[in-house]
């Protein structure tokens, strides 16, 4: 999850996305993100298709898996 935070802007930085993590301001679908090693699979997505992830209280982005 780490690089997809990067990749999707969410974090400036791997290191910011690990500090983040850590302290728990990242969160997917709803619960807490506490492993920088999760992955982003079909499994934890909605429908299939979709994954929204939070930094912090206000900042949102929804992910749409290709197929």
């Amino acid at each position: 999850i780490v690089e997809w935070l990067v990749d999707l802007g969410i974090e400036p930085s791997r290191r910011q996305a690990r500090e983040d993590i850590n302290s728990g301001a990242i969160s997917m679908n709803g619960e807490k993100v506490t492993d920088v090693n999760t992955d982003i699979t079909v499994e934890n997505s909605f429908d299939g298709r979709f994954i929204i992830i939070r930094k912090g209280k206000k900042n949102y982005s929804l992910v749409k898996l290709g197929e």
